[in-house]
C-alpha cells in the first residue's frame, strides 16, 4: 500500500504557542493580550501547562501543552484529552470552556475534522477520500476515552512524531493507525483511518 504522512507540528498550525515564560495579561474588557506594561502586576506567565498570575493570587492548570491567542481570546489543547479549551476572564476570575467540534472547525479551517465517535463501534476504522493535494486531518475526542501516549504510526521508516499528536498531512492514499504507544491491549485500542 503506498502512503505518504507526517505529522503536523505546532509551527504548522495556523496559531502560534504561547512560549514558556511568556506574560499574557487580562484587559479591562476581559479580553487576552500578549501587550503587557511593566507595571501590570495582575498579568499571567506561562509556566508548562499553568498560568500563574504575577502577583500569585491565582494558578491555574490549562492541562494543555499548545495554548494560544485568536481575535482576543485564549485557547487550549490537551495532548491526554484530545479536546481544545477556551479560557474566559470574568470579574476577575477564569472559567475554561470546552470547545465543541462546530467551534474547532472554524478556529481550524483547513482541516478535515473528525470526531472519536464517527469511528466504526466493531472495528474501529474511519473511511476517508482523500481530496487532491495535501489532505490536513484533525482528530477530536467526542468521548469519555483518555489518549495519554496514542500517536500516529504506520510502516514509514521516515515518519516523525510531532507534539501535536492529533494532526497529520496526508498526500497519498493509505491505512493510518491512531494507537498507544508501544501497545495494543484491550484497553488501549487502535484506531484506523483509511484514506482512499
Amino acid at each position: 500500500m503506498c502512503l505518504s504522512v507526517f505529522a503536523s507540528d505546532i509551527k504548522s498550525l495556523p496559531y502560534k504557542d504561547i512560549k514558556e515564560n511568556s506574560k499574557i495579561t487580562v484587559t479591562e474588557s476581559d479580553t487576552w493580550s500578549q501587550k503587557v506594561s511593566r507595571k501590570d502586576t495582575s498579568s499571567f506567565i506561562r509556566q508548562g501547562n499553568l498560568l500563574k498570575r504575577q502577583d500569585n493570587s491565582l494558578t491555574i492548570d490549562t492541562q494543555c501543552k499548545y495554548i494560544f491567542l485568536n481575535d482576543g481570546k485564549l485557547y487550549g489543547y490537551s495532548d491526554s484529552i484530545m479536546r481544545f479549551y477556551e479560557f474566559v476572564p470574568s470579574n476577575g476570575k477564569i472559567s475554561i470552556k470546552e470547545l465543541d467540534i462546530n467551534k474547532v472547525s472554524s478556529l481550524f479551517q483547513d482541516f478535515h475534522i473528525i470526531a472519536i465517535s464517527e469511528f466504526s463501534k466493531t472495528t474501529n476504522v474511519f473511511k476517508i477520500k482523500k481530496k487532491r493535494g495535501e489532505e490536513k486531518i484533525m482528530l477530536i475526542n467526542d468521548t469519555k476515552k483518555r489518549f495519554g501516549d496514542y500517536e500516529f504510526t504506520t510502516n514509514n521508516a521516515k515518519f516523525e512524531q510531532y507534539n501535536i499528536n492529533n494532526t497529520i498531512g496526508v498526500t497519498k492514499a493509505g491505512m493510518i493507525q491512531f494507537a498507544k504507544s508501544g501497545e495494543s491491549a484491550k484497553n488501549a485500542p487502535w484506531f484506523i483511518l483509511l484514506v482512499r
